[in-house]
């Protein structure tokens, strides 16, 4: 009898063991896959069934470039612009009043040919979450596509009848692309006559594949100069909270976006230089490393259905109340990791994205100007650059290297002849010690090359 009773015993301790085996390896196989961008293994699996009781957001797109189809663009960063609400408009018509079809033979140069709008996103967007965001069914999404990277526009023409609407990924190194026709005006057409004449974007582009640069991976909008006069604006970084004035007044009225209203907060002093603002349920860390942390112990609990749009919505509403952020910013990629789902954001300013360099990265724990955590609809976790960008009063940056040069100087530390450029970007680079100053951005494989614009010196490889 007592042996019959050890053997349940024992059936019940390996039972319990089993189970906390797949638990941890489950949570093993999670962490080492932490790396994978959201969207693979969203686009591999379903991530939860839209919930329409909870408000949801479209996904954005890092910058929408225009052009009248001699290869001549601009590019427009940030939301809420005409052209946005015009282009975003004609997708949701073209969407919702006709079947996606497979276009066969069709590359760039098609799509690039006529006047058109072209959305840049920086992660691959599944069509189901994108339609879900636009408040469309995602029965509306292709059989044979799960996500796409650009979106062109081209808008509605009076004279031959025709407009498009065109889904491309080109995440694999392919062209792969669904379409979607269009067949009135919603004054696009003239909305990127007028962006193209706006003598406020100065930076005209040009794009690779039309141009036949064999030596892309897919197609980049690269930046033309005359190199011998052109510049761009200088900028200048400036603290969103000045730790030097820090005093538990100025802390208190600095963070008061983060609290609810009429809470006790408290404010504290370490000596490792990093001040802490708190109440029962939240806590603003601000590091002398300069960087700003938030963290939620408040708020729904419930494990209700959390979608990518669902999240990205709470995501965006919380950023829209940081008054502190006065630099515009985008959405650069979109993480899965066992502090949930976390969105990444970079800034942007004068028409050109900001990157952050290796010694702001090391010191302060941060791949992007901003990270969001977001567990079952809310935001738990925010680490940002405690920093805006505004542009200098008359010190602008000259340019002393055009993108061909830059090309060339990359590919020759790389040293592989046959190797592809995967993306090529102008921009502002914060390197955390220097004052920020204008580099190419050359990617090849997996190695980053930053090359000084104005003489062409290597910051980082």
């Amino acid at each position: 009898m007592a042996g019959k009773k050890n053997s349940v015993i024992k059936s019940i301790l390996l039972a319990v063991l089993f189970a906390c085996a797949v638990i941890q390896t489950g949570m093993l196989w999670l962490d080492g896959n932490s790396g994978h961008n959201f969207f693979y293994y969203l686009t591999s699996r379903r991530f939860s069934q839209s919930d329409s009781s909870r408000p949801i957001e479209q996904i954005r797109p890092m910058d929408i470039a225009v052009g009248t189809g001699d290869n001549n663009f601009k590019r427009v960063f940030g939301s809420d612009s005409k052209l946005e609400t015009l282009a975003d408009d004609a997708v949701m018509r073209a969407v919702s009043q006709s079947k996606p079809e497979e276009p066969k033979d069709i590359n760039w140069d098609d799509c690039l040919k006529s006047k058109c709008a072209v959305y840049e996103f920086k992660v691959s967007v599944p069509f189901g979450e994108y339609f879900m965001g636009m408040g469309l069914s995602d029965n509306r999404t292709p059989e044979y596509m799960k996500s796409f990277t650009h979106i062109v526009v081209v808008p509605y023409d009076s004279e031959i009848k025709n407009g498009a609407v065109y889904f491309i990924n080109t995440e694999s190194g392919s062209f792969e692309s669904a379409v979607y026709y269009l067949e009135e005006s919603n004054g696009l057409s003239a909305e990127i006559d007028s962006v193209m004449s706006d003598k406020d974007i100065d930076i005209r582009y040009i794009s690779t594949a039309v141009s036949g640069f064999s030596i892309f991976s897919r197609n980049v909008f690269v930046p033309q100069f005359t190199v011998s006069g052109d510049s761009l604006d200088g900028i200048d970084e400036i603290k969103c909270i000045d730790l030097s004035q820090a005093s538990e007044e100025y802390l208190i009225s600095q963070t008061e976006q983060f609290f609810s209203k009429y809470t006790a907060k408290t404010v504290s002093f370490e000596p490792s230089g990093t001040y802490t603002v708190s109440d029962s349920t939240t806590v603003v860390k601000c590091y002398p490393s300069g960087v700003l942390e938030y963290f939620s112990y408040g708020g729904d609990s419930s494990r209700e259905s959390q979608t990518l749009s669902s999240a990205y919505y709470a995501c965006v509403e919380f950023l829209k109340k940081d008054i502190s952020i006065k630099t515009g910013y985008y959405l650069s990629d979109v993480r899965l990791t066992g502090e949930g789902l976390i969105f990444c954001f970079d800034y942007h300013i004068s028409g050109l994205p900001v990157m952050i360099g290796s010694t702001i990265k090391n010191d302060s724990g941060i791949d992007h100007a901003i990270e969001v955590a977001v567990v079952n609809n809310n935001v738990r976790k925010v680490k940002k650059l405690n920093a805006n960008f505004i542009p200098k009063e008359n010190a602008p940056e000259q340019i002393g290297v055009d993108f061909l040069t830059a090309v060339n100087y990359a590919m020759a530390l790389n040293g592989g002849a046959d190797k592809k450029i995967d993306d090529i970007e102008l921009g502002y680079y914060a390197s955390g010690t220097d004052s920020v100053g204008v580099c190419w951005f050359v990617h090849i494989d997996s190695t980053l090359y930053i090359i000084d614009a104005a003489d062409g010196s290597l910051r980082i490889k």
